[in-house]
């Protein structure tokens, strides 16, 4: 930090460099610091960026980027206090990932699996059941409950598997077929009804609970999702069911009536707006709110009459981690400066649940947990 200050970092290398060479000529019986100095030159030379424009954010945007068994790691990372980050690899193309509501496990659906890990340790915890052909998993959703896993694909369906062992327990469900892919689904609090829609707009609602749960209840259509850049990007429920969201990549927002499949209100975020983030409900004692999260900026409308609003304190904490945060922000471009070679625009930039949020590339995964308090 000091280097920095005195605009000094790039001696910092050098300097380290001098110290291992002292240690390589006057022998020591352990290794342990001569380890940790030629880990510091490594750690100084790859983040040097990093730590001469932003020295002070250096225990938060680089050190997790460190393996977890590395001594500078071991000795100076804080999980309390530190963001930490975990690395997923996978065999084959990841299409789509989703994390559970807790943050605890994130299932990733890929080419030839579809995989529940545990966030902390990168643990497979369980692999799917496979989709009947050769249908490729395009969007993935947890329940509330984490009990249930929803699964839409590129041939029209919807599946619906248990968490825990993997079995599959509901679908196909059909779209009509004038869109193959099914890239968003989205569950009820309550596990009952699933939401699922198509890149080209269509939307429908099942109740997977009655005996003819393979039966749509409603239909709707968001407009305006002509090609895959103008495509539907993300669909909730409000917290009794009667509210549906709909947003698209182009920042159109549309909230609904789920029984009456009619559009309530409309709002449009500005052209380059990318709502990647999503739409999600709040409510208060005396009022709900929709709050739309977009790459520049975050911003919240009265879920009755879609009219800007403030949140109350008692909700600000709610909205949990954004794209406009700097300090996920920071993490997104450092890790992404580490792996070039793996940028992936075919599925969601990122996902986020509470402390946690996660984007992948063709073959790997990153999980980050940002402690609360950040």
């Amino acid at each position: 930090m000091a280097m920095s200050i005195l605009k000094k970092s790039e001696d910092i290398v050098p300097m380290l460099q001098r110290v291992a060479t002292w240690l390589e000529e006057n022998t020591f019986e352990g290794k342990s610091l001569k380890d940790l100095v030629i880990e510091a030159i490594d750690f100084a030379g790859k983040f040097a960026a990093e730590i001469a424009e932003h020295p002070l954010y250096v225990y938060y945007t680089a050190l997790p980027l460190l393996p977890s068994h590395s001594i500078l790691y071991q000795l100076f990372h804080n999980s309390l206090v530190d963001p930490s980050v975990l690395l997923v690899t996978s065999p084959d193309l990841l299409i789509c990932l989703a994390l559970s509501t807790n943050g605890r496990r994130i299932v990733t659906g890929s080419e030839r699996n579809t995989i529940v890990r545990d966030t902390a340790t990168g643990e497979e915890l369980v692999k799917l059941a496979n989709r009947n052909g050769t249908a490729l998993p395009f969007s993935v959703a947890f329940s509330y409950n984490g009990s249930r896993i929803a699964c839409g694909t590129n041939e029209s369906t919807v599946y619906v598997w248990d968490s825990v062992t993997g079995a599959q327990v509901i679908g196909p469900l059909s779209h009509s077929g004038s869109s193959k892919y099914v890239n968003v689904i989205a569950w009820s609090t309550d596990g009952e009804c699933l939401l699922s829609g198509c890149h080209t707009g269509e939307v429908i609602l099942w109740n997977i609970t009655s005996p003819n749960g393979n039966q749509p209840i409603t239909k709707i259509h968001h407009p305006g999702c002509i090609s895959w850049t103008d495509r539907l990007s993300s669909l909730v429920f409000s917290s009794g069911g009667s509210q549906i969201a709909s947003c698209s990549r182009r920042g159109y927002v549309h909230v609904w009536d789920s029984k009456t499949g009619g559009i309530m209100w409309s709002v449009q975020e500005p052209q380059g707006s990318d709502p990647s983030g999503g739409v999600s409900f709040l409510s208060s004692d005396m009022r709900k709110f929709l709050v739309v999260k977009t790459k520049e900026r975050t911003q919240v409308h009265d879920a009755s009459t879609g009219e800007l609003c403030l949140l109350p304190d008692s909700l600000a904490g709610a909205v949990g981690l954004t794209r406009d945060n700097c300090m996920v922000n920071l993490l997104m471009k450092g890790i992404k400066k580490q792996y070039p070679q793996d940028e992936n625009g075919y599925i969601p930039e990122w996902v986020v649940q509470g402390e946690y949020f996660a984007f992948a590339g063709y073959e790997l995964c990153h999980v980050v947990h940002v402690p609360k308090f950040l």
